[in-house]
């Protein structure tokens, strides 16, 4: 049986190997951590409401503005009103940003830690997620 203190070590080693080779590919990008998270989050095509994408990132929709802020200054997303709720802002990826998120895909599989993770058979990556998910959802 696996030590829960072991466990918990390899997931901190996990994240931090993961967390280093996404910055490498979003700076390989132009790109923050934090900017690359956000357009990894807006499909091409469908923009999203501010106060979903930051639940999705799990920060605020005041700090998220200064992200957005920077995005849109960059040309890569732009921000309309909602046609259902003109209070409501979405936010959506302009043609640049969806060439950069592109990019920034191609950048995050050329990695090793993905490629091992496309390695291990679908069932094992179903159960990782579920796992995964059981621990940082509570």
């Amino acid at each position: 049986m696996a030590d829960p203190d072991l466990v918990a070590l390899k997931l901190v080693f996990a994240a931090d190997v993961i967390s280093g080779a996404y910055a490498a590919a979003a700076a390989a990008c132009g790109l923050t951590s934090q900017q690359a998270q956000v357009l990894s989050a807006i499909a091409p095509g469908a923009p999203r409401k501010v106060r979903d994408l930051a639940a999705e990132l799990t920060c605020d929709p005041g700090n998220l503005s200064g992200v957005l802020d920077r995005l849109e200054d960059a040309g890569l997303v732009a921000r309309r009103p909602s046609p259902v709720d003109k209070r409501v802002r979405l936010i959506g990826l302009t043609p640049e940003g969806e060439a950069r998120r592109a990019r920034l895909e191609d950048a995050t599989r050329a990695h090793a830690v993905h490629r091992r993770l496309a390695a291990l058979p679908p069932d094992a990556r179903a159960a990782l997620l579920t796992l995964l998910g059981r621990v940082t959802e509570g």
